[in-house]
């Protein structure tokens, strides 16, 4: 990974979060779940720091350039957010009907709760960048 590329950390955020969602250790999953938004809050900065370096030295126009950037990204976020929820709102309909006709829902449980964990690490970049945002616009 290129700690320098922000594609290559907003897919270790992701990569850690999955392995957040599958520890077992309340304190592994918390550090985890630690390190997933400090490599996501680092692709984002890096990003930003993209613009800045390519838009002109205009401080007005730098600062437009990432708040630009920070609603894509924020668009794209809640895009995501949107399939997350409609996944896991799908997967507990499935497994409650499963379940009402007496099927074995262990496996179901386990891939429901590896969504909810992609939902929560999906919910929680949506609010990092609204936070980002808010804090570009000022």
């Amino acid at each position: 990974m290129d700690a320098n590329d922000p594609n290559d950390c907003r897919k270790e955020a992701f990569r850690l979060a999955k392995e957040a969602a599958k520890a077992q250790s309340p304190d592994h999953r918390a550090t985890l779940w630690d390190r997933a938004g400090t490599a996501f809050r680092r692709a984002v900065r890096l990003e930003q720091q993209l613009l800045l370096s390519l838009s002109a030295i205009d401080r007005e126009g730098a600062r437009r350039a990432r708040v630009a950037h920070l609603k894509l990204t924020l668009d794209d976020a809640n895009r995501m957010l949107e399939r997350a929820e409609s996944l896991v709102a799908g997967w507990r309909e499935l497994m409650s009907e499963r379940q009402a006709k007496g099927d074995d829902v262990t496996s179901y449980r386990e891939l429901l709760s590896t969504f909810e964990a992609n939902l929560e690490a999906r919910r929680t970049a949506r609010n990092l960048l609204r936070q980002m945002l808010t804090d570009a616009k000022t």
